[in-house]
């Protein structure tokens, strides 16, 4: 028997969306790392053997409209 009122299917339902949107919100953030990661590795590759340094150069920056685009697909 639970204790003081009962909760109601609205309730729940706002709970159940905030779980949604914050797994949905760290699913979205992965998603975007691991793109960047791969572009980097990509560079890197291009690049060919290069030390600890010039690895640090290969970062690929991804401009916010390319991260919204792939996000869009990923949805």
């Amino acid at each position: 028997m639970m204790k003081g009122k009962p909760v109601g299917w609205d309730t729940t339902k706002q709970i159940l969306d905030q779980i949604v949107s914050k797994v949905k919100h760290y699913e979205l953030k992965e998603a975007t790392t691991l793109f960047e990661l791969a572009m980097w590795k990509a560079k890197i590759d291009q690049v060919g053997g290069i030390n600890r340094h010039d690895r640090d150069a290969c970062r690929v920056d991804v401009p916010g409209p390319v991260k919204d685009t792939i996000l869009q697909y990923l949805l």
